[in-house]
């Protein structure tokens, strides 16, 4: 660790003047820092205990970790960051901090960092808040985010269904229907001085023998009682018994923002993960199923909020999926009878890898037994055509590339499936390589699974033993370049609908997945997820350690952005999509993303030199 008494006070009044608070402050106060500040070195793992003598620690370069008294992380800081043990320790004595990677960091005393609070109004807020913020994360990761204690944030419905005081009941009725809610806000100059919900008319209109004309000032509940957006569920839930509602406004810093429901409550309090899987078993009609499928979203949302990993997102999500699907095919089954012969329904893609996250499409086809006969292929059209469309109904839209069981070039015998892999790895071309590799990532479903446990088998054999089709697998594996172009700069797209932003899961997960995939099938190995691919291409020495490693840390970080993107799609109500812009992130997620698309461009040179050797 190396100290330095004095700095260039140029580069770090611009440093600070990009970031909060120090951004707020006037000039004689930026002085005053200036003054007593210094820069100071620290290497990785060197730890930083509480002292009322540190200060305030501001990360120029680097990253490091607060860590809690049980040696969980609290949260990970990068440039412009900052953060004050002495003030943290003081609620919570063992927090320390353990430099992630070497840093360089600025420290400013404990007198100037006080004075500072005691002086502007911005400055103590920002850390007050700060501390806050921090401290109920500690205390709400040792209590493991109970749902209860989980912000109603994630599931307060803000789209606001509204009419006004002289409304007549009839209009506010229309309205609520048309809106398929049960409780209308009442507002007049965009303030709320009521609220109307069926109950009322019920009580208030209908059985007090009142016409429809009646104007809504006379029947609604006058001043509502309302919640904070940073409440719990619990919170929540205790207020509306106590109150004996089912509806309640919900307010951010004093503005209206949308209403919580008891039925709200109750959807988060079962639809935790295995409690969902669990009543997908029990339903009996595709009404129930699309009502369930189509919260799916908003539930994950909530999940990701108690910081359910991207990982294990993405194995939910297709585990649902995967749920899904084989009650929609029993149901199918009730209704159109029995299989003529044995058959196998697939998922290919990232369902089939156990990678789905939200807005994916269908990606599916059938296994039927050799014994099949001419008469009994309508039974599996009827299937495909009714499970695919019921599938759409459900969000998970049809495949634009017709990769799909309705295709009868995807409903094929267990024969016809093996003479049509055949003729893709022995004479494979630019286009039919692209658009086959994804059938090398399957899974079955539903039915025989022996259909498609000897189809992978015949698959893994044939792939294993070419090397043309390595090659030419290779070539396609290599088409796309992760968007990372000369002195690490980000390659955005520069018009359109994606201005400045590039798509992550095309550019960067997709990269991986298929170098990855390349390796797996090369060597024979059976894994179809990506992680397990990496584990068994190590564990059978035909990857190093730190080259899988490497990869499964850029597959993960690539995974976690593409989900937070989504949430933030669905929370500003915007279509789904796997954009990112760079400028979006933080300053530590920019220099980790790099540093992924550089292992990834590694890696395909890597591939490039194993497969592609003395081709052109």
């Amino acid at each position: 660790m190396a100290e330095h008494d004095t700095i260039n006070h140029y580069p770090i009044t611009e440093f600070l003047a990009e970031f909060v608070p120090f951004n707020c402050l006037n000039p004689s106060e930026i002085t005053g820092v200036l003054k007593n500040l210094c820069s100071r070195y620290f290497l990785k793992n060197t730890i930083i205990q509480a002292s009322a003598s540190l200060g305030l620690i501001i990360v120029q370069k680097g990253a490091i970790d607060l860590i809690g008294e049980n040696n969980q992380l609290i949260e990970r800081l990068g440039e412009g960051d900052s953060f004050n043990l002495h003030s943290l320790n003081d609620q919570h004595p063992g927090i320390h901090a353990k430099i992630f990677e070497d840093s360089l960091v600025l420290q400013l005393t404990e007198a100037c960092y006080q004075e500072l609070r005691s002086g502007s109004r911005v400055f103590d807020r920002f850390f007050h808040h700060q501390k806050q913020r921090r401290l109920r994360r500690l205390t709400l990761d040792s209590q493991q985010k109970s749902l209860f204690l989980s912000s109603i944030a994630t599931i307060v419905s803000r789209e606001l269904v509204y009419t006004s005081p002289e409304q007549s009941i009839h209009q506010a009725s229309l309205i609520m229907t048309a809106s398929n809610v049960s409780s209308i806000l009442v507002l007049e100059h965009d303030d709320l001085v009521g609220i109307l919900t069926d109950k009322d008319i019920r009580s208030r209109v209908v059985a007090n023998d009142l016409t429809v004309m009646t104007p809504v000032a006379e029947v609604m509940t006058k001043q509502p009682h309302w919640v904070d957006i940073d409440s719990t569920i619990l919170d929540v839930s205790i207020e509306m018994s106590r109150l004996s509602c089912h509806h309640l406004p919900v307010k951010q810093n004093g503005k209206l923002l949308g209403i919580i429901t008891a039925s709200d409550l109750l959807m988060a309090k079962q639809n935790d993960p295995i409690h969902l899987v669990q009543r997908i078993n029990r339903l009996t009609d595709i009404e129930q199923i699309i009502a369930v499928a189509t919260s799916i979203p908003q539930q994950v949302v909530q999940w990701v909020a108690n910081d359910l990993s991207a990982t294990h997102a993405a194995q939910l999500l297709s585990l649902l999926s995967e749920k899904i699907t084989q009650r929609i095919i029993v149901l199918t089954i009730e209704e159109i009878g029995p299989a003529p012969v044995a058959f196998c329904w697939l998922n290919f893609g990232s369902i089939a890898r156990q990678e789905q996250l939200l807005g994916a499409d269908q990606d599916n086809g059938l296994i039927i037994s050799n014994e099949v006969r001419p008469e009994d292929y309508p039974w599996f059209a009827r299937l495909a055509e009714q499970v695919c469309r019921w599938l759409d109904r459900c969000g998970y839209p049809l495949c634009p590339g017709n990769i799909m069981a309705t295709n009868p070039e995807l409903a094929l015998t267990l024969e016809g499936w093996i003479l049509k892999v055949e003729r893709w790895v022995k004479s494979p071309t630019p286009e039919s390589v692209l658009k086959t590799a994804i059938f090398f990532d399957l899974k079955p479903v539903f039915g025989d699974l022996d259909l498609a446990q000897s189809l992978q088998q015949k698959m893994l054999g044939l792939t294993e033993r070419s090397t043309i089709y390595q090659a030419a697998l290779a070539r396609s594996a290599l088409a796309e370049s992760p968007p990372i172009g000369m002195f690490r700069r980000f390659v955005v797209e520069r018009n359109g609908d994606h201005t400045d932003a590039f798509d992550l899961k095309a550019r960067g997960m997709m990269p991986i997945t298929d170098i990855v995939r390349l390796h797996s099938l090369a060597h024979g190995q059976d894994a179809v997820n990506t992680l397990e691919r990496l584990r068994q291409l190590q564990q059978h020495k035909h990857m190093t350690i730190t080259d899988s490693r490497n990869l499964m840390d850029a597959y993960t970080l690539i995974l976690q952005l593409r989900l937070e993107s989504q949430i933030e799609n669905l929370q500003q109500n915007q279509a789904i999509d796997n954009y990112c812009q760079p400028k979006s992130l933080s300053q530590l997620n920019r220099k980790h993303l790099k540093d992924v698309f550089s292992i990834v461009n590694q890696s395909q040179e890597a591939a490039r030199l194993n497969y592609l050797r003395g081709l052109s």
